[in-house]
């Protein structure tokens, strides 16, 4: 621990977040997930091999996450039958397994958000407890965390890069650390697609200052070395090189398959299977509205719906405090959706663009009452939450020519959050403006909320902290009620969460 102290409010606030990951899985059957990933699964746990992009929805993803899974698959299944549980039975046990890969993955996150943090700023016991607490709180995180996907082990891998790479910075970038970084960056994108931003992040860094080194020394008599503090940009080029190579050797398995099974460096599942999907609103880029923010339209439909459906920051935003789309969690499961989407279906049975307006064009009474008002709570908790690291990264400009840390992390959240943008201009959407697709910057968020508070005027700090913890109470509060919004509504009358 920080020198050498138990931080208590640390411990509590990382605690309360794995409990309330913990505690939404055990009451969310292992099917409510915002894709199916049991299918690549099963075929890797019983046909011993990796599916082909084409043989189902999930088959397109990078294989770490599903070999991974296949051997939990397993082995909780081997276990409940040698309990003496049925096939049956024993496969839902299994398909229950596979929701604690995620538990773990999304937990260990946020203590290594502890560490990146500690190695970025150094930052008091409160300031500390505060900002890990934005993280651990954080509702898509939780929500992403107790699901079968792929999403919180890539976010685990990412923040373990940007750790990596750090530590490799404070030891003067030794050829091995720079290897284990990339390594590390490989695993990333065989995790997820998107893992590939945190590999090129790490990438551009390293290989920026390792030409800012070259630079350096080229203007000095004699090729010397320039003196420079401990913590500014310094990378070797032979680090760059290790890390380069390892990264690319572990993680460029994917694309190479790609390549010579479909003649393309990448493939998805919009690319094999018609679907709905393309019949979503808003559907086309310049349908998009890129300069609105509609809280209070939010406030009123706190679900997708047709005010708001083309408004990308307001889906940003919603997504990341609330299960926003909610049409295969919150909603699938509730009668008043239920009734509305029988409704939408007799009127419409063929999934069309006038289908999709209607099921979003619904009222009050089409939605749980009880998620609606864990809905408001979070949006409200989320306003200061979200403002804070946004005013964080613009204060931390000032620092990314002097300190890599800093410049590393701002640079990973920057990009992180272009890739929704990213995918809203190339499958225009609502199903693909997602937040949980940036959740790899969650690293940053600690550094960000720590730099706005730390830029203050003691006593101006102090009641920014203050809205800080106001903010975690309220979303605390609302994240239990998730909880127990799901245990309601998804508990059978015996009383079995799952």
């Amino acid at each position: 621990m920080h020198a050498r102290r138990i931080r208590w409010a640390t411990l509590i606030v990382l605690a309360g977040g794995t409990c309330l990951r913990l505690a939404l899985a055990v009451v969310t059957p292992p099917e409510l997930a915002y894709d199916d990933h049991f299918t690549p699964i099963r075929i890797v746990a019983r046909e011993q091999r990796l599916p082909a992009a084409n043989e189902c929805w999930q088959c397109y993803q990078p294989p770490l996450y599903y070999v991974i899974s296949a051997g939990v698959f397993e082995t909780a299944e081997r276990v409940a039958a040698a309990w003496g549980r049925t096939p049956a039975d024993a496969q839902r046990i299994g398909h229950k397994a596979l929701q604690f890969i995620s538990v773990v993955a999304g937990s260990a996150t946020l203590w290594m958000c502890v560490l990146v943090l500690r190695r970025a700023c150094r930052p008091s016991a409160a300031h500390e407890a505060l900002g890990v607490g934005v993280v651990a709180l954080l509702p898509q995180h939780i929500y992403m965390s107790a699901m079968v996907t792929n999403d919180a082990l890539t976010y685990l891998l990412a923040t373990l890069t940007v750790y990596a790479a750090l530590r490799a910075h404070d030891a003067g970038w030794p050829v091995l650390h720079a290897v284990v970084t990339g390594l590390l960056a490989g695993a990333t994108v065989l995790s997820k697609a998107y893992g590939l931003v945190t590999a090129l992040t790490v990438l551009l860094m390293i290989g920026g200052g390792a030409i800012l080194s070259i630079v350096r020394r080229a203007r000095l008599p004699g090729g010397e070395h320039p003196t420079v503090p401990s913590h500014a940009l310094r990378p070797t080029p032979s680090a760059a090189l290790a890390l380069l190579v390892a990264a690319s050797a572990f993680g460029v398995w994917p694309t190479v398959r790609n390549l010579g099974w479909y003649g393309r460096l990448h493939v998805d599942n919009f690319d094999f299977f018609r679907t709905p999907m393309r019949l979503q609103p808003p559907g086309a880029a310049s349908a998009i509205d890129f300069t609105s923010f509609r809280l209070l339209d939010l406030l009123k439909y706190p679900w997708v719906h047709t005010t708001h459906v083309n408004s990308f920051w307001t889906e940003l935003y919603a997504r990341l405090w609330f299960d926003y789309e909610g049409l295969t969690v919150t909603l699938r499961a509730a009668r008043e959706w239920r009734a509305h989407d029988a409704r939408v279906s007799q009127i419409h049975p063929r999934w069309t663009r006038e289908r999709w307006q209607a099921l979003l064009n619904w009222n009050p009474r089409d939605v749980p009452p009880d998620f609606r008002r864990v809905a408001v709570m979070s949006y409200w908790a989320g306003l200061p939450l979200t403002l804070v690291p946004l005013a964080g990264l613009l204060l931390g400009l000032r620092r990314c020519g002097r300190d890599f840390g800093v410049a590393l992390l701002l640079v990973h959240f920057v990009l992180c959050l272009a890739i929704p943008l990213f995918q809203a201009l190339r499958i225009p959407y609502f199903a693909a403006m997602k937040t949980a697709f940036a959740l790899s910057m969650v690293s940053s968020v600690p550094v960000l909320v720590v730099l706005a508070v730390q830029s203050l005027r003691a006593w101006a700090g102090r009641v920014l902290a203050m809205v800080l913890w106001l903010g975690l109470a309220l979303l605390a509060a609302a994240n239990v009620g998730f909880v127990a919004a799901q245990y309601r509504q998804l508990t059978p009358a015996l009383g079995q969460p799952w």
